[in-house]
């Protein structure tokens, strides 16, 4: 869709799409953020109401038509305003210097009740402002949108317009044109945005994460960079980076950014959000890094004592990195270069054992890690002593996850970068998942691949698994016995995991399969004290929990008789 005409003579018919184009949540030129403690306005010369006086409802306010726009010079400027609030980075270029519009914030062309319209502006101003303690004309206050909100430092011309000029003219001829017949000295409704009670939950950015997911990305992205047209205008604002509003706009405040949202997102479907959800995809959207702030001279934390009070992520570091590492089956040589690169990179190593130990992915790095490191072990409160399937085990076992999620995410939110070690690979059958699926969706996560237990085992005894189109079946051996049976009859080769104290009821199920025969097994693969023989030949029971039975596939391989036994 082609943006708006600029020029004077722009046909009312024009103007009149634009406000079909309304843009999307974001930041952007936050021109007039009343929810900041600048709300229950009136201007100046509006005389005070008794003090007895009861207080009024709301007046509802209603701007005009585009058609009324007169055909005069007046309205050439009321025009030249409107196609600068619509595509303010081509119709005040120099002034500009991210990918935003006044209308990204002010919508409906600033119309819109709820979000913060235009026509308020001109109602409300002069007045008092906190954020800089004196009194704020409207040409003040859209000097600090174009700073801020437009990132005017980044711009051609390094900062916002000069006092007076044409762009804060045709600007506020616009504001008064929307302005005809606003009552004066009375409370209208909508007029900034809504302002929101924090829940008794508060926010946070996992939770938020997952409702831009559900209900923002369609719009801005997943990168959060919105969309542009093939014309390269803004159709739906970025909400965070360098295209996006700085660090001193009013939007990088959660609860401005949470109220226009309750409000007024998904786009033209105000209201479909409840307050918790708005609270916590504000707070994601706002825990994102964009340009500077133009009103830092020292450092960060000087500034953020100085100007960011409240809801803000300013100054603080929530950049954390959660890694989760495969260290593979036991031998430190087969650890991956990309695993000793993400252990020298950690601030944390977190590691999963028994209590009273360190346990065998620690033993493995041992050596890897980087002077001063961090070590978090997460101590299993249960073992072998309750079985896996009874409630006991079961609540300690969750409780145990949750804890241990929340002392990573403590160092996460510090931003730390946190290594979890991981026996074999993190997402087979290893304890790291845990972790995984209750913090990837929080913060940033990489998950670094290991060479699996049962590679290294079946590389270790020289057995081909699997060929052509056999199936693979991995079992663990927790299962009962009736199970393992009958997945066993079923499939060409199969891989059996956590032995240990279940090798008996395995033996069974092997024989009643008819499996036993071609069985393999393995204990400790690939460390220093492993070994491997035929499970027949096995004159016990014993077996730690690392050992692994394969039964190969492959019957009809040259050397092997009709048993499936290797000559």
């Amino acid at each position: 869709m082609p943006g708006p005409d600029p020029s004077p003579s722009a046909a009312r018919t024009g103007l009149r799409s634009l406000r079909t184009v309304v843009l999307a949540v974001g930041g952007g030129a936050a021109l007039f953020l009343l929810a900041t403690g600048l709300h229950h306005l009136g201007t100046p010369s509006h005389p005070s109401k008794p003090a007895d006086a009861k207080p009024t409802a709301p007046i509802s306010f209603t701007p005009p038509p585009d058609d009324r726009m007169p055909d005069n010079e007046t309205g050439a400027s009321i025009r030249r305003g409107q196609a600068i609030f619509m595509n303010t980075g081509a119709n005040a270029r120099e002034f500009v210097g991210n990918r935003l519009a006044c209308a990204n914030c002010h919508l409906d062309a600033g119309r819109k009740a709820d979000a913060a319209p235009f026509w308020a502006a001109w109602v409300n101003y002069p007045k008092y402002r906190s954020k800089n303690k004196q009194i704020n004309t409207l040409e003040d206050r859209m000097k600090g949108c174009f700073s801020y909100s437009m990132n005017a430092q980044d711009s051609s011309s390094g900062g916002p317009p000069p006092p007076g000029h044409d762009v804060y003219r045709d600007l506020q001829t616009y504001a008064h044109w929307l302005a005809t017949g606003a009552p004066t000295g009375a409370k209208l409704a909508g007029t900034g945005y809504p302002k929101l009670k924090k829940t008794a939950l508060g926010y946070d950015i996992g939770r938020g994460s997952v409702v831009y997911a559900t209900h923002c990305v369609i719009c801005h992205g997943a990168d959060g960079q919105g969309q542009q047209d093939i014309s390269g205008r803004t159709v739906f604002p970025p909400l965070w980076g360098a295209q996006s509003y700085n660090w001193g706009a009013g939007m990088a405040q959660i609860n401005n950014a949470a109220g226009f949202v309750r409000a007024n997102m998904p786009l033209g479907r105000g209201y479909s959000l409840t307050e918790q959800q708005a609270w916590d995809v504000a707070a994601f959207i706002d825990s994102h890094e964009r340009p500077k702030d133009p009103r830092q001279k020292g450092t960060v934390e000087e500034n953020a004592k100085a100007h960011h009070g409240g809801d803000t992520y300013y100054g603080k570091r929530i950049d954390g990195r959660l890694i989760g590492v495969g260290t593979g089956p036991g031998d430190p040589e087969l650890l991956t270069l990309k695993a000793v690169r993400a252990l020298q990179e950690a601030d944390v190593v977190a590691h999963f054992a028994k209590r009273n130990g360190n346990g065998n992915a620690r033993a493995i790095v041992e050596g890897r890690l980087k002077p001063g490191v961090v070590e978090l072990p997460l101590h299993y409160p249960v073992t072998t002593e309750i079985d896996k399937d009874h409630a006991d085990y079961k609540a300690q076992i969750l409780a145990f996850y949750e804890d241990s999620a929340a002392k990573v995410a403590a160092h996460l939110e510090e931003g730390r970068t946190v290594a979890v070690l991981s026996e074999g690979d993190p997402l087979f059958y290893g304890s790291y998942m845990h972790l995984h699926v209750r913090l990837a969706h929080r913060f940033p996560t990489e998950v670094v691949p290991g060479v699996t237990a049962m590679s290294g085992c079946w590389s270790l005894t020289g057995e081909p698994i699997v060929q052509g189109d056999d199936v693979l079946t991995v079992l663990p051996g927790t299962m009962s016995e009736f199970d393992l049976t009958r997945r066993l009859a079923d499939t060409d080769a199969a891989v059996i995991m956590k032995v240990g104290r279940n090798l008996p009821k395995i033996r069974r199920a092997l024989a009643f399969a008819g499996r036993l025969e071609c069985a393999l097994y393995v204990e400790r693969g690939t460390m220093a004290n492993g070994a491997s023989m035929r499970l027949t030949d096995k004159a016990d029971d014993a077996a730690p929990y690392f050992s692994i039975i394969l039964v190969a596939g492959w019957a009809a391989r040259p050397g092997v008789q009709a048993s499936g036994v290797v000559l």
